[in-house]
């Protein structure tokens, strides 16, 4: 057997009731070179039946011998793969099929170190209820890193060679709720090349509902601690930025972005400096941002 281009990574524990889904969209994509690592965490329903149920020598079953929980389970995947990228995949998520022929040509063809896409999100019952748009443009990526992660953790496909070469792996800590977040951040420290597909390539399956408050507590948090760090360890690069570009060259969404960072740097810098940079905002863009800036609880 050849030697895949990319390692799709999935953990799944107790996940029957959408594996099938997920398993099938990945086997069905336009690109075919790939290894599906399927790692069992310890599930005790019928996740390991359903995955002896498939026959293609695509996929490479992993079985944890008890629950090593998601950090320890992906390091492992990591580990594990032989491929030249590394695709993420959730064991209750949909790639749409032209998912890793458009970003595996995108990421070759700009140089990119970690790329994701614009999502659909879809309930229990595969209905659509949704979208999402992720950052394109490279100033966008530091304004969204100051804030929330530019990514969605499970459209993600990252050049292996650059994990290697920068030691890089999930942080695994009791008190960690953002193990994608923080991982991005060691990427963005060691000079990654982001960049997402402009297109929607994914369904993501939303149950933020069944979120435990404790766990909504410990995740704003972790984003909180994460988005400090980043915006006063940036400061300079962030106001170069703002200083070289043209704001009404810029979307509302994009200034909306500007006005959030803005406001992050008055509260963690203590300084009202950055006033000046209101002015060039459209006045609408910032009030949108001022609203968010409150409602997304920083």
């Amino acid at each position: 057997m050849k030697k895949p281009t990319i390692s799709v990574i999935m953990p799944v524990y107790n996940g029957e009731t959408y594996l099938k889904d997920a398993i099938e969209s990945i086997l069905n994509q336009t690109y075919t070179n790939f290894e599906l690592i399927i790692l069992n965490d310890g599930s005790s329903d019928d996740t390991e039946k359903i995955i002896l149920s498939y026959t293609d020598p695509r996929i490479v079953y992993i079985k944890n011998e008890k629950n090593l929980k998601l950090v320890k389970t992906l390091n492992k995947g990591i580990k594990l793969s032989r491929g030249e990228y590394i695709a993420r995949m959730d064991a209750d998520d949909i790639s749409l099929p032209d998912r890793f022929e458009e970003q595996i040509n995108f990421m070759k063809n700009n140089n990119i170190d970690i790329s994701g896409s614009h999502f659909f999100v879809i309930n229990k019952f595969n209905n659509y209820i949704d979208s999402s748009i992720v950052p394109i443009g490279e100033i966008n990526f530091l304004n969204y890193l100051c804030i929330t992660p530019p990514f969605a953790h499970f459209s993600v496909m990252i050049r292996k060679s650059f994990i290697i070469e920068h030691h890089l792996s999930y942080e695994d800590t009791k008190d960690n709720y953002a193990e994608d977040y923080t991982l991005w951040i060691e990427f963005w420290n060691n000079n990654a090349r982001f960049g997402n597909v402009d297109k929607f390539l994914f369904k993501y399956r939303d149950f933020s509902e069944s979120l435990s408050k404790e766990n909504r507590k410990n995740i704003s948090r972790n984003r909180q601690r994460i988005s400090k760090a980043i915006v006063l360890k940036n400061q300079k690069k962030i106001l170069r930025n703002y200083d070289d570009i043209e704001f009404v060259l810029l979307s509302k969404r994009e200034q909306e972005l500007i006005t959030i960072t803005l406001l992050l740097l008055i509260k963690y810098d203590f300084s009202f400096k950055y006033f000046k940079y209101f002015k060039k905002l459209n006045k609408r863009a910032l009030l949108f941002g001022i609203i968010n800036f409150f409602k997304i609880g920083y």
